[in-house]
């Protein structure tokens, strides 16, 4: 970075920092998750017996929080705000490392969609995740594919789901790759994750055995309108659900136009997989 880009580049994470700080003492969050956490770190602290807040586990999230048991839910959702936002960080370097020229507005849009600002200033465990996954991509377009898949697994360990994104992720590295290296490089970033999703989840196995997997038996299985929509409006509102749909039929129809960069039509493939 030139010292004006790496002005501007803190300048943005400042505003992003501080757009959060007014909403730290409204409590641990809406969603009744967010108080089993700060419940279930306090039993961790008193007992030394580890237990989920909730079924599958988050096991990272939660035996971080347990070093802050007996602070307030200011000092919960900080450690939610430091998260979020080094997830926009990364995601904003990751952008320029495409040689995308407005990747600061990019990172400043992100930050302040609805369902990522009010999420970056609770005790869930999105943001965390999210910023882990961000700095998997990071290292995947730096071509660092072991600690890629640590920060995967890292971010398996706040969020299960994470794991989906090996997915997208793994198309990538296959894309990425030089002929030769496409099998090794998508065995670094899956041992890299596998190993490191284990390692979280021991605590985990120790207590609950691999019952864990099995906690979906307890819940009866969402309609899939309620799905939809939650994956949807719920996120984004009707004129960010318009902004999407264009932005995915403009891809679809422009592909080979947005840049004739291989590596950069490849990213937009990888999007449209995570969409």
């Amino acid at each position: 970075m030139t010292p004006a880009e790496h002005r501007n580049f803190l300048w943005v994470l400042l505003l992003i920092f501080l757009s959060r700080l007014p909403f730290l003492n409204a409590g641990y969050g809406a969603e009744e998750d967010a108080w089993a956490m700060r419940l279930v770190t306090e039993r961790i602290a008193n007992t030394g017996q580890y237990e989920v807040s909730r079924l599958p586990g988050h096991p990272l999230q939660e035996l971080t929080y347990v070093m802050f048991w007996n602070r307030d839910a200011a000092s919960y959702n900080m450690l939610t705000v430091l998260f979020s936002t080094t997830a926009i960080a990364f995601f904003m370097l990751t952008m320029r490392k495409l040689q995308i020229k407005n990747y600061l507005w990019a990172g400043i849009a992100l930050a302040f969609v609805p369902v990522i600002y009010i999420n970056s200033t609770n005790a869930l465990d999105y943001t965390w995740a999210l910023s882990f996954l961000m700095m998997s991509l990071y290292f995947i377009v730096c071509n660092n594919y072991w600690i890629a898949g640590i920060f995967i697994g890292l971010a398996i360990g706040c969020r299960i789901t994470s794991g989906a994104m090996l997915i997208p992720y793994g198309y990538l590295v296959w894309y990425l790759s030089q002929p030769s290296q496409k099998i090794q490089n998508i065995l670094k970033l899956t041992l890299s994750t596998i190993i490191i999703s284990f390692l979280v989840f021991v605590p985990v196995i120790n207590v609950y055995g691999l019952t864990f997997f099995q906690y979906y038996e307890h819940f009866p299985l969402p309609a899939f309108a309620k799905n939809f929509y939650k994956g949807t409006l719920a996120v984004w509102g009707t004129l960010g659900i318009i902004a999407v749909i264009t932005a995915v039929l403009f891809s679809f129809r422009k592909i080979n136009l947005i840049s004739a960069d291989f590596n950069h039509r490849k990213i937009i493939y990888t999007c449209l997989i995570v969409i």
